[in-house]
C-alpha cells in the first residue's frame, strides 16, 4: 500500500532504516514459563504486596502463544484484569520488535511512565519508548522564527496575541530549556492552544532534520531515535493510522502490534486514512507562496486564491442543493482546475540547478502544495470503499474523503507481516471482520473481571420514564430522577450525557436543587475538573463523550454514574449512512447496536475501578428495559444486579453513605 495522508509526519525522512535486527528471522518461541515468572515478579511489587490474577495470567499465556504461532489474538479483558501487564510481559520475553497503539494519550503516558518501567525493571535488556505526532513536541526553529530570543514576538499571520497568551509562550520557552523530551504532555501546566501552536511544528512546517539549523537538538528527532532503538514503541491509534497511510514509513519495522482499547481502532483508522480539504486551507497555502517563490509569486498567489474561491462556491452550491455525497459536475470542474494549478506549483517550487539547499519558506510551500495536490487526486480517484462528502461548520464548508471499511486494506497490507493483539474491556462481535483479520488465523479469548459486580454494584434502568423523544415530558422527569439519586449518593456522581445542550441545562437545573458542588465539562480543563472531583467527595461532575472513557476515579469520590440516553450516534452522519446502505437490513445490528453497546459499557466502566469500589449506574433511557435488542446490549455489560425500581437504587446509595 502506498497512499497519502496530509498529516504525513515525516515528509522528507524515512525512519524505516536498518534498526539492527531482521524481524523476519525471529521465529524462536516465546518462553511461556518465563513470561509468567516475569508477570509474577512485577505484580509481587505492586502496592499491597500484589496478587497473581488468574485472568491476567491466562491472557499473558495466550499472548505468548499468539506471538509464537504468528496467530492474531482478540482478547476481551474485563476491568481489573490488568491487561497492560498481561501483554507487556510476553512482549518482554518475546525478543520481537513490537508497537503498542492506544486510544488516548493518557493511556499512552500511563504505559510509558508506569506499566512499561515496571516490566523493564524485572526484565534485563527490555526497553520501550513513546512516540507522538510531530506537533506534540516543542520546535526550536518555530520558537526562533517568532523571536522568542528577543523582547518582541512576531507571529505568522501578523496578529497580535493577548498578553496572557504571550506570557504562556514565554513560560513554555523556559520549560523547553530544562525539559529532556519537549513533550507537551509533560508541561505540568495548562496552556492556550494558540500559545502551543506558535512553538510546535506541524508536519508541513518541518523542513527536516538535515535542513534545520536546530536539527541536532530536535525533540521529535530524538524521540524517533529512542523509538528506533527500543524493543517496544508506544504510540496512539492516530499515529499508527498515519504510519499505514504513508506505506509503513513512520514507525520502526515491527512484527507485532498491540491495539489497546481495540473497540475504537476501526473508526480511528477509517477517519485518519481519509482526507479533508477546505477553502481556508487553500487560502493559507496561497499565503505561503509569497515566501516560497522567487519569481511570479503574486500572479500565482492570485491564481490560487481565485481557485479557492471557485472551490468554495462549488461546495456551497452543492451543499445548498442537498447533495452531500459525491461530486457534482461543478465541483468536479473546480477540483480539476485546482489539481492542474497545484501540480504546476509543485513543479515550480522544486529545487533548481545552482540551489543546493532550499529556503525554509520554499520547503514549506513545496510540502504544502504536494500535500494538497495528493489529497485532491485521492478525492478524484475515490472508488468502492471510499466516500466523498461535504460538511458544514459555522458556514465553513469542507470536502472529505472517508473510508467506509478498512478491513480489505489491512488484510492486504498489514496482516501478512504483522501479528495483531487486539484487546479492550469490551470487544464488539464484529471486530474481527471489521479489521479484515483472517478467521482461520485469529483466536479469541474472553477474560472476566475479577471484581465482584454482583455484590458491589447495581444497574438501575428508569423504565417508567417517558420516551426520550418526547423531550418536554422526558427532560423534567429525568431531572427528578437525577436529583433524587444525587441526593441519595451525597454527591459523588459522574453524570454522563450524549448532548452538550442537555448536559448544560441539566447541570444548571440540578445545581439549584442540591447543596453539593456541581462541576461541568467545558468550564475548565479536564485535568482541573478531575482534580476537583477527586478532592471533594461531595462533588458531582456533568460531562460528555471524553469522560465516557479513560476517566479513572477509584474510591469514594465516585459512587454513582448516570447516563441520560443510550449512546447511539446521530442518524444523519454521512459516513454512517453510507455504511448502513452497504449493510442493508444488517445496518442496525452490525453497526449501530454494537457501537452503542460498546460506548455504554465504557461509560458504566467508570464506576468500579478497584476490588473495593461500590456503586450504582442509573440509565434514564427506557429502551434498555423495553426494546427487543436490550439483551444484545446487556450481554456486553458487567454482571451487575439490575432493577427498574428507583427506591432500590436510593437505598443502595444511602447504605454506602452510611458506611463512610
Amino acid at each position: 500500500m502506498k497512499t497519502f495522508d496530509p498529516d504525513d509526519d515525516f515528509p522528507y525522512v524515512d525512519v524505516n532504516e536498518d534498526v539492527g535486527r531482521d524481524v523476519s528471522d525471529e521465529l524462536a518461541p516465546v518462553d511461556a514459563e518465563a513470561t509468567l515468572d516475569l508477570l509474577h515478579a512485577v505484580t509481587a511489587d505492586l502496592p499491597g504486596g500484589g496478587e497473581d490474577r488468574e485472568g491476567q495470567q491466562q491472557m499473558a499465556s495466550a499472548v505468548a502463544v499468539a506471538i509464537t504461532r504468528r496467530r492474531h489474538l482478540v482478547v476481551e479483558a474485563g476491568t481489573g484484569v490488568g491487561k497492560s501487564l498481561a501483554y507487556l510481559a510476553p512482549l518482554a520475553t518475546a525478543h520481537r520488535r513490537a508497537v503498542i497503539a492506544t486510544a488516548t494519550k493518557n493511556l499512552q503516558d500511563q504505559l510509558s511512565s508506569k506499566d512499561a518501567p515496571q516490566i523493564a525493571q524485572k526484565s534485563a535488556g527490555f526497553s520501550t519508548a513513546i512516540l507522538k505526532g510531530k506537533n506534540n513536541y516543542f520546535c526550536h526553529l518555530r520558537a526562533n522564527e517568532i523571536g522568542l530570543a528577543t523582547s518582541q514576538l512576531t507571529f505568522d499571520d501578523g496578529a497580535e496575541m493577548p498578553q496572557g497568551v504571550v506570557a504562556q509562550i514565554r513560560r513554555i520557552a523556559e520549560w523547553a530549556s530544562d525539559t529532556s523530551n519537549g513533550d507537551r504532555d509533560t508541561l505540568g501546566f495548562e496552556v492556550d492552544e494558540r500559545a502551543w501552536r506558535q512553538v510546535a511544528a506541524t508536519p508541513l512546517q518541518c523542513v527536516s532534520r538535515s535542513r534545520c539549523e536546530f536539527g541536532d537538538d530536535c525533540f521529535h528527532e530524538k524521540a524517533k531515535e529512542r523509538a528506533a532503538a527500543a524493543d517496544v514503541v508506544i504510540v496512539n491509534h492516530a499515529l499508527y493510522a498515519a504510519h499505514l497511510a504513508t506505506g509503513g514509513n513512520l514507525l520502526p519495522q515491527h512484527s507485532v502490534v498491540v491495539f489497546d482499547e481495540a473497540h475504537e481502532i476501526h473508526d480511528t483508522l477509517a477517519s485518519h486514512l481519509g482526507v479533508a480539504l477546505t477553502p481556508t486551507a487553500l487560502r493559507a497555502a496561497a499565503g505561503m507562496l509569497r515566501n516560497g517563490l522567487d519569481v511570479g509569486a503574486k500572479e500565482r498567489t492570485d491564481d490560487l486564491l481565485a481557485a479557492a474561491d471557485e472551490f468554495a462556491d462549488a461546495l456551497a452550491t452543492q451543499h445548498a442543493s442537498g447533495q452531500l455525497q459525491g461530486l457534482s459536475d461543478n465541483l468536479s470542474d473546480a477540483l480539476s482546475h485546482l489539481v492542474t494549478l497545484l501540480t504546476a506549483l509543485v513543479e515550480a517550487l522544486k529545487p533548481t540547478p545552482g540551489h543546493d539547499t532550499l529556503s525554509v519558506g520554499r520547503i514549506r510551500a513545496h510540502q504544502t502544495m504536494t500535500s494538497l495536490a495528493s489529497a485532491l487526486s485521492r478525492i478524484q480517484a475515490a472508488r468502492g470503499a471510499h466516500l466523498v462528502w461535504i460538511s458544514e461548520d459555522r458556514k465553513e464548508f469542507a470536502l472529505h474523503l472517508s473510508l467506509l471499511d478498512v478491513g480489505e486494506l489491512l488484510e492486504e497490507n498489514l496482516w501478512p507481516g504483522v501479528t495483531a493483539i487486539c484487546t479492550s474491556a469490551t470487544i464488539p462481535d464484529t471486530l474481527i471482520s471489521q479489521l479484515g483479520l483472517p478467521s482461520s488465523g485469529t483466536d479469541s479469548l474472553s477474560v472476566a473481571s475479577p471484581f465482584n459486580y454482583a455484590e458491589h454494584s447495581l444497574l438501575y434502568v428508569a423504565k417508567h420514564l417517558p420516551d426520550r423523544t418526547q423531550h418536554d415530558l422526558y427532560f423534567p422527569a429525568m431531572l427528578d430522577e437525577l436529583t433524587a439519586l444525587v441526593r441519595a449518593a451525597g454527591g459523588r456522581t459522574l453524570a454522563l450525557f450524549t448532548n452538550r445542550t442537555h448536559m448544560e441545562q441539566a447541570a444548571a437545573a440540578i445545581a439549584d436543587r442540591i447543596d453539593t458542588p456541581v462541576l461541568v465539562q467545558g468550564t475548565m480543563s479536564k485535568q482541573r475538573l478531575t482534580e476537583l472531583f477527586k478532592s471533594d467527595e461531595s462533588a458531582s461532575l456533568f460531562a460528555l463523550d471524553s469522560f465516557w472513557q479513560g476517566f479513572d476515579i477509584p474510591g469514594q469520590s465516585l459512587s454513582l454514574v448516570t447516563i441520560d440516553r443510550l449512546p447511539f450516534r446521530p442518524p444523519d452522519d454521512p459516513v454512517d449512512t453510507a455504511r448502513r446502505e452497504r449493510l442493508g437490513d444488517r445496518g442496525f445490528t452490525q453497526l449501530d447496536l454494537p457501537r452503542a453497546a460498546m460506548m455504554l459499557a465504557q461509560g458504566i466502566g467508570r464506576l468500579i475501578r478497584t476490588a473495593d469500589d461500590r456503586g450504582v449506574v442509573a440509565v434514564f433511557d427506557n429502551r434498555l428495559a423495553t426494546k427487543s435488542y436490550r439483551a444484545q446490549i446487556l450481554k456486553k455489560l458487567p454482571p451487575m444486579k439490575r432493577t427498574v425500581e428507583r427506591h432500590e437504587a436510593e437505598e443502595f446509595l444511602q447504605a454506602l453513605v452510611a458506611q463512610k
